[in-house]
């Protein structure tokens, strides 16, 4: 009889502890913390408070190129970008594209603007790959990016490659396509944490 309540008990449990395996928490970053990329980008924390995490290095591109981002802790999306020593709330593409905690086939969308028309986005998380960029071998959970212009055919896709080890994107590739003219394929080259 208790070999029965243990087995049935395992068997109750084993979901929750597989889940458990398979969730990736938001990580924690540190002043000091930095990524170099591919593209030229170098990203570095330089300040934690109550907002978030204020972010310096290249965001986005043309007109809605930001060299400042404030990260929220809880789930890293982009809240606000800091522009002419104001703080503006963050609307461009790939806003939601950190939304901690990951797990494998977690989908979330979100809305946001590209200047004339409201852009419709769609992240998925695939799975975990073994990822080699410049900056190393990495185990990497895999994620789809999917964007849509809202009333038109113009699509856009590219995949992302998020590290637990890096605490960061490794590497972020695009589909070619009329929606990512000016995109350019990046991997990490090189990158610091602080403890």
């Amino acid at each position: 009889m208790k070999k029965i309540v243990f087995l049935g008990c395992l068997v109750l449990l084993f979901p929750t502890i597989v889940y458990a395996q398979e969730k990736i928490e938001v990580p924690v970053w540190n002043v000091g913390d930095k990524w170099v990329y591919s593209n030229g980008t170098v990203r570095e924390v330089t300040d934690i408070n109550e907002n978030g995490y204020t972010v310096e290095g290249g965001f986005g591109r043309g007109d809605k190129e930001f060299s400042v981002v404030i990260f929220e802790k809880s789930t890293l999306k982009r809240l606000f970008y800091i522009q002419g020593g104001k703080r503006k709330k963050y609307e461009a593409v790939f806003r939601s594209g950190l939304n901690f905690p990951f797990s494998i086939g977690k989908t979330w969308k979100d809305k946001v603007s590209i200047g004339w028309s409201p852009l419709l986005e769609t992240y998925a998380v695939l799975g975990w790959e073994d990822v080699i960029v410049q900056g190393g071998k990495f185990r990497a959970l895999k994620l789809e990016f999917k964007a849509e212009v809202s009333g038109s055919n113009i699509l856009g896709r590219s995949w992302y490659w998020y590290s637990p080890d890096v605490k960061n994107i490794v590497k972020h590739q695009f589909e070619d396509g009329r929606l990512w003219t000016r995109a350019e394929d990046s991997e990490i080259t090189s990158f610091e944490l602080k403890k």
